[in-house]
């Protein structure tokens, strides 16, 4: 209980972080997308659905959003390993800690 009363309290805040870090991730996308050297396969838009099922996690856990599937992180993941090239598992696990390293605000 003392768990869920944590979280509960923590939402808001969490929620913030989610945003902060996608406005961040949106600014970076941005700025490669005008600078012509600069060759990227970010897209906003995967950025937005990362964001979004970030905050349906948040609403589920404080059990105010009971349609959260844990399914729905792994096809996202396993999309993103597809669309930007990273099918083998050592590409996998620098993928991973790359998004572990840079998820902070």
């Amino acid at each position: 209980m003392q768990n869920y009363q944590t979280k509960k309290e923590n939402m808001v805040d969490d929620i913030t972080t989610v945003l902060f870090r996608l406005d961040k991730e949106i600014q970076h996308i941005e700025k490669l997308a005008n600078d012509p050297n600069a060759r990227h396969d970010l897209k906003i838009w995967r950025a937005e659905k990362r964001a979004i099922h970030d905050i349906k996690h948040i609403l589920h856990d404080v059990h105010k959003y009971n349609r959260y599937e844990e399914a729905e992180v792994r096809e996202l993941n396993q999309a993103d390993y597809n669309y930007l090239g990273l099918n083998n598992p050592v590409a996998q696990a620098y993928f991973d800690h790359e998004l572990v390293n840079n998820s902070t605000v």
